[in-house]
């Protein structure tokens, strides 16, 4: 998701954001070995599945039938995998398929819908997206792959309706933390009819406070798993100097994966107050060998 001011430092994806359908999307990440979707749906499988056990205590958030508010959902991406039976390298092979070239939007839509159709998972949960980019919403409506949806720049605009989240128990976000920020979470969150729970993964040289403040202060108990950093895909060489002044801001040294060339992202988790505390270390455990 791209919005007027995006990330500064970070490079500018509007074109690959705004197609038609995701194929220049997914083409082109996938030289970049954009990995923190399927990271992310890992994530989040497995905090929806601990709210069904009961993790989160009675009448918590999620724990009886979840319907998900995707922020910067993009084309559905984390839908596709958060409720089909497919893996990140599948995705990406799909959209990236040379055999799809000549095929137009329509053409591609109806592939896509008989394709998610024969992998939904029975567990599948409801996944309403938002999103700046009206194609990509648009996409992932026609798709299949999300249930309802708002196409709107909700950092920008201040009369965005969002009246469609009303029935979410939870919130999810992969790679949008930065183009969106606490302003956007605060209408989120304030459009449910009752607290969800917001998950995500953020950047490690991005500053998530005003985000976590901002949720604070509307009751949420907010964990980042600093120990548990994924992989987000290959920096180019002129992010880098954004990237380590990021880190120095925030008090933190390039990691690992900075150091080989990499953004990393980290898992963080805003609970109500009146929900049982869950454990984000480990569920964020072994995310990226899983």
């Amino acid at each position: 998701m791209t919005t007027a001011t995006g990330t500064p430092g970070k490079r500018d994806f509007t074109a690959l954001y705004t197609a038609p359908d995701p194929r220049p999307y997914f083409s082109y990440f996938r030289t970049l070995e954009y990995g923190v979707v399927g990271t992310g749906a890992r994530l989040f499988r497995r905090l929806v599945e601990a709210l069904a056990d009961g993790e989160g205590g009675p009448g918590a958030p999620g724990d009886d039938a979840s319907v998900v508010a995707d922020v910067c959902c993009s084309y559905g991406q984390d839908a596709a995998l958060l409720n089909h039976d497919l893996d990140e390298d599948e995705l990406f092979s799909h959209w990236a398929d040379p055999a799809t070239a000549d095929l137009d939007r329509d053409a591609l839509v109806r592939r896509d819908r008989e394709f998610f159709a024969t992998r939904r998972r029975p567990d599948a949960v409801t996944v309403l997206g938002l999103d700046a980019s009206a194609p990509a919403v648009e996409y992932g409506l026609a798709a299949g792959l999300l249930d309802g949806g708002v196409a709107a720049d909700t950092e920008a605009d201040p009369d965005v309706d969002l009246s469609v989240l009303a029935p979410v128990t939870g919130a999810v976000v992969t790679g949008g933390v930065g183009y969106v920020g606490a302003r956007t979470f605060a209408r989120v969150v304030d459009a449910a009819d009752e607290q969800p729970w917001v998950c995500g993964l953020v950047l490690r040289w991005v500053d998530l406070r005003p985000v976590a403040t901002e949720l604070e202060q509307r009751g949420y108990t907010v964990q980042v798993a600093d120990g548990c950093p994924v992989t987000q895909r290959r920096m180019f060489d002129d992010e880098r100097p954004a990237v380590l002044a990021g880190l120095d801001a925030l008090g933190r040294r390039p990691g690992v994966l900075e150091e080989r060339g990499y953004h990393a992202a980290v898992p963080f988790l805003a609970t109500p107050r009146s929900m049982r505390a869950l454990p984000l270390e480990r569920l964020a455990a072994g995310l990226e060998h899983a």
